[in-house]
């Protein structure tokens, strides 16, 4: 199965996403299985500051919040850090991403984050944007028509 690290900014707008936008299309082949969602402490922690922000506090209810929490955390792969990935990425946090990704043996980052999909690629993770992961997900779908 596919495996992929979804960046904190996509995984946030997941909650309150419209099923037919790009981060919704996304959420449901997550849902529905068709990749595999890697996360690790790290993004599950920076997930849970993002969403006490007030943007989606006003807008979700704090009991929606901590269930999507749980089901980020239920349903994902939460992997162990296990090697180290420094100054690759522009920023720190970015960097952290990307050793999610080669710990848990993902095959993409998604992220919405300009810096970071400029690195391209690491090793053998692909870095995209949300439109070419959709592009992806899409010809999965079809292949298992």
């Amino acid at each position: 199965m596919l495996r992929a690290v979804l960046d904190t900014n996509l995984l946030a707008r997941g909650l309150v996403a419209s099923p037919t936008s790009t981060t919704g299309f996304i959420v449901e082949s997550w849902h529905s299985e068709l990749f595999q969602l890697v996360v690790s402490q790290h993004i599950l922690d920076e997930l849970a500051e993002t969403l006490k922000k007030p943007y989606f506090a006003q807008r979700v209810p704090a009991e929606s919040i901590r269930r999507y929490i749980a089901e980020v955390q239920r349903r994902g792969t939460l992997t162990p850090i296990t090697v180290e990935v420094v100054g690759v990425a522009e920023h720190y946090a970015d960097d952290l991403v990307l050793t999610t990704a080669l710990s848990g043996g993902a095959s993409y980052v998604v992220t919405g984050d300009e810096g970071l999909r400029l690195v391209g690629s690491y090793e053998d993770v692909v870095i995209l944007g949300p439109g070419e992961f959709c592009q992806i997900l899409r010809d999965l779908q079809r292949s298992d028509l």
